[in-house]
């Protein structure tokens, strides 16, 4: 076969070829239109389904991801695939937190697919309107509650707050308080609509009046007075107290008052009573009375004769004598009166009552406080009024040795004042 005939058949075939590839090549190729959260486009793709045009517009999918048509579905010219990315949404509703994942793109539309509906006044930490990012979103959601309001003296009323606590409920209505003040239910409680809420007032007020202080009586004994006589060597002047008074007041009211401060300003002036010990001489004997003579009857004068012959008369009877008065009896002299007694010291029924208050009457208490004894002396107190001579601790020595370095104590001080609390509740200050 001539050259030219054979390069004209392999030409001919050449072309034919050509025509048959390009046919079948325009016939592979489709445009479809892929939209992602709704943005659209357009491409142009020989692949044969749903899963090779997303891989090849480098289009990466999540488990939570919707894809329509679905990911093995072939292709036809024209076919629109629609791509939603899963978000998830958490919702913490008045601190009850909850998760969703949704396809929505704005809040608003995530609440719809969530089927979360909520009351007029809902307070929310993001805009209904805002848009949910790939990432998601967490959302805090306060609801509102109807709940009762007493503050102090004024009128219970209803009110509504999207507060989650009663603290916050608090915030919301402008009531402050302070740390006296008594909030029920605690400040920390979660809020449920009908909670009431009750806020005390307490006030606390300080008021200092003055005491007297009652001055002591001693009596000392002297040799210059009879056992029957008193004397005064000294008038007792009553000291002051400073006193000081804490009040408690509830919403205006007073209800409990107490002594929280006690300042002594002027020492009370002991009562000094003499009492004498001097035996008074026995009275002087009175002289014995004089015996008064008993007068003796005169004999009658003798009868002169008669004459004769008259007969003698007869002599007229004498009188007998008149007794003579008994003396008088002497009077016995009146006795001495009695002399008045002594009064028994009443120190140790004192001393006896402090220490049952502030030790409960036990005389050797050593607790390891610092305090001692029956009277609960400071060491350092007790060695410099001179215990030291009977023991180095109180609670070691006598109930006796104790009572007297608390006397030097109470002369020193001018009363029971280094007792504070148990000698007033014993009434000695």
């Amino acid at each position: 076969m001539p050259k030219k005939i054979i390069a004209a058949v392999l030409a001919a075939l050449l072309v034919a070829g050509l025509v048959a590839g390009g046919v079948a090549f325009a016939l592979e190729r489709k445009t479809v239109t892929v939209s992602v959260d709704g943005k659209e486009q357009t491409v142009t793709t020989f692949h044969d389904n749903v899963t090779q045009v997303l891989e090849a517009e480098g289009i990466n999918l999540g488990s939570h991801d919707v894809v329509a048509p679905a990911l093995d579905s072939s292709l036809e010219e024209g076919t629109r695939i629609a791509v939603s990315y899963g978000r998830k949404l958490t919702l913490t509703v008045d601190g009850d937190k909850q998760s969703y994942w949704t396809t929505a793109t704005s809040v608003d539309d995530a609440l719809a697919q969530a089927e979360e509906r909520f009351a007029a006044g809902t307070e929310f930490s993001t805009s209904r309107s805002a848009t949910i990012g790939r990432q998601g979103l967490s959302i805090v959601i306060k609801t509102p509650k109807d709940l009762l309001l007493k503050v102090g003296r004024k009128d219970l009323r209803k009110v509504t707050t999207t507060g989650l606590t009663v603290g916050e409920a608090l915030i919301d209505f402008g009531v402050e308080v302070d740390r006296d003040d008594i909030v029920e239910p605690a400040a920390k409680t979660e809020l449920a609509d009908g909670t009431r809420i009750t806020v005390t007032r307490i006030r606390k007020t300080e008021r200092t009046v003055a005491r007297a202080v009652g001055y002591d009586t001693v009596v000392q004994l002297t040799d210059k007075l009879y056992v029957d006589e008193t004397g005064l060597r000294r008038e007792g002047k009553a000291g002051k107290t400073k006193v000081t008074y804490l009040t408690v007041r509830a919403n205006g009211k007073a209800i409990k008052t107490r002594e929280i401060k006690r300042v002594r300003v002027l020492n009370p002036v002991t009562r000094i009573e003499l009492q004498g010990t001097t035996e008074r001489p026995p009275p002087e004997p009175k002289p014995e009375p004089v015996p008064v003579p008993v007068p003796q009857p005169e004999p009658a004068p003798a009868p002169e004769p008669a004459p004769e012959p008259e007969p003698e008369p007869e002599p007229a009877p004498a009188h007998a004598p008149e007794p003579a008065p008994a003396p008088a009896p002497t009077p016995e002299p009146e006795p001495a009166p009695e002399p008045a007694p002594v009064p028994p010291p009443s120190d140790g029924s004192v001393w006896d009552s402090l220490a049952q208050c502030e030790s409960g009457g036990n005389w050797a208490i050593n607790t390891g406080n610092g305090h001692y004894g029956g009277l609960q002396f400071l060491q350092s107190t007790w060695l410099a009024y001179g215990g030291g001579a009977y023991a180095q601790l109180p609670s070691d020595a006598s109930r006796e040795a104790q009572i007297e370095i608390a006397t030097k104590l109470r002369d020193s001080s001018g009363g029971y004042g280094p007792w504070p609390a148990c000698a007033a509740s014993l009434g000695l200050l």
